[in-house]
């Protein structure tokens, strides 16, 4: 039979090790790392696991299942293992003075119910008391002691990514994400997607997309587009973890860094980027609501008016009219098929003064296959391309609930600049877009790029409320 003396001093013994725990999983969360808590957690973890597991596995759980609870100290067992487990690499990092992002994964590893610390009354010395002050603890602990793996994502998670998704967002945007997933089977080293499973359960998600040449850079980058972590499992580090793992695949890649972007309303979310490293980029979010448009539109004009006759009574000279030429009508713009990445490459190698072949040929058939609607287009002047701008139409990209196209690439014949053919691109652009229902139109401009900042101004872009970041790695 148990005395109180034993029962106080497990309790205390217990409650000391999770305020130490506590204590370094908020200091580990904040960024901090305190060598002299790591080192006094260290040596509380090994008592607990050491000479206070043994205690009870020894006395305790014998005399639980001598009650009839042998189902309960079979349970109790499986905790003691995971912990050990735990607390095992814990103590061996802090050992090796290894106080880095390593030590998060596995202190946000450690089961929360465990590490959760509760407030009871003291117990009586008797085993009944402290069958029921056990289950009370391990009721409220089980169903939080987890196992979290990452792995990539795969096409059967398709149906949990939508329905983690779809509880986080309040809307279904199923057919986005298995337009993301069919794209990377058919071009994996073109898109990174991990998973995190807790017990086997997918748990969260991170999919991004690499960046060879949009919106004029030269540097190899990934974009984070899309990522959420079911709401029963957030607080336990997951979406830490994936993005240290999403980091690490890009860098294996070649990538230099992650760019994604986030209205500036949306505070758990930039929290987060903060957390994880990221910091504004100089970049300039443009958007352009399709209604308001001088291009696209009736609110557009022609590119030259015609001029009056200098004698009224001239009737030989053509006057205004009601249907004068607009851009778009001058100029034969039609949709971009994959036979014109030969005319796109040479005004782009004109334009860029290198070949981004592979790039092109790879965003074309992006833009031909994985976007919800084909949408880029080319402008031909006797046959040969013009012109030409690559964008697409997704409903769900970085968590917007509309239907938004993206310009990545415009480009313009340097032999032919000042004859209208950008502008006739984005008015047709634009009127097909307002055809289909899309109400706003998205871009991203480098800061040093006033002409093309210009450009954009006049076909109606003004400054987003969509900020741009960037984490270098």
């Amino acid at each position: 039979m148990f005395t109180r003396q034993v029962c106080r001093r497990l309790h205390e013994e217990h409650e000391a090790a999770l305020a130490l725990c506590a204590r370094l999983e908020a200091s580990l969360a904040a960024g901090r790392s305190d060598a002299a808590l790591m080192r006094a957690a260290a040596a509380a973890l090994a008592g607990e696991v050491e000479r206070h597991f043994a205690f009870e596995e020894a006395e305790l759980f014998p005399r639980l299942a001598a009650a009839g609870e042998g189902d309960l100290a079979e349970l109790l067992r499986e905790e003691h293992v995971t912990v050990r487990d735990a607390a095992g690499r814990f103590i061996a990092l802090v050992r090796e003075n290894s106080f880095n992002n390593e030590l998060r994964v596995v202190v946000w590893s450690w089961p929360s119910g465990w590490l959760r610390t509760r407030r009871r009354r003291s117990c009586r010395c008797s085993p009944r008391s402290t069958i029921c002050w056990k289950r009370r603890r391990t009721m409220s602990s089980l169903p939080l002691t987890r196992r979290s793996d990452l792995r990539p994502l795969a096409a059967r998670d398709l149906g949990a990514v939508a329905a983690i998704d779809a509880a986080l967002t309040g809307r279904s945007r199923g057919a986005y994400f298995e337009r993301r997933l069919a794209a990377a089977k058919r071009d994996p080293e073109r898109h990174l997607q991990i998973a995190v499973e807790e017990d086997g359960r997918l748990a969260g998600f991170m999919l991004g997309r690499a960046l060879e040449g949009e919106f004029g850079r030269s540097e190899p980058a990934v974009r984070l587009e899309a990522f959420g972590v079911v709401a029963a499992a957030q607080g336990r580090g997951l979406g830490a973890a994936l993005a240290r793992a999403f980091e690490q695949e890009a860098a294996r890649r070649g990538m230099c860094e992650i760019r994604t972007t986030a209205l500036w309303r949306e505070r758990s979310l930039l929290g987060f980027f903060d957390r994880a490293g990221f910091s504004l980029a100089s970049a300039y979010v443009l958007d352009c609501a399709l209604a308001n448009a001088p291009l696209g539109g009736a609110r557009e004009q022609p590119l030259e008016p015609a001029a009056p006759p200098a004698d009224p009574n001239d009737y030989g000279t053509p006057r205004a009219g009601d249907f004068e030429a607009l851009a778009r009508d001058r100029i034969e713009v039609g949709l971009l098929r994959e036979s014109d990445i030969e005319g796109v490459a040479r005004v782009d190698r004109r334009h860029a003064g290198r070949d981004r072949r592979g790039y092109l040929c790879r965003t074309l058939r992006e833009a031909l296959d994985d976007s919800a609607v084909r949408v880029s287009l080319a402008a031909r002047i006797d046959d040969a391309i013009a012109g030409f701008v690559m964008a697409r139409v997704d409903y769900g990209d970085f968590g917007r609930a509309e239907p938004v196209a993206v310009i990545d690439t415009i480009g313009v014949d340097p032999l032919r600049l000042r004859e209208g053919i950008g502008r006739a691109l984005l008015s047709q652009l634009f009127m097909n877009l307002a055809g289909l229902g899309v109400e706003r139109v998205e871009t991203v401009v480098a800061p040093g790029d006033l002409d093309l900042m210009g450009f954009f101004c006049g076909a109606g872009f003004s400054p987003s409320e969509r900020l741009a970041f960037l984490k270098k790695l």
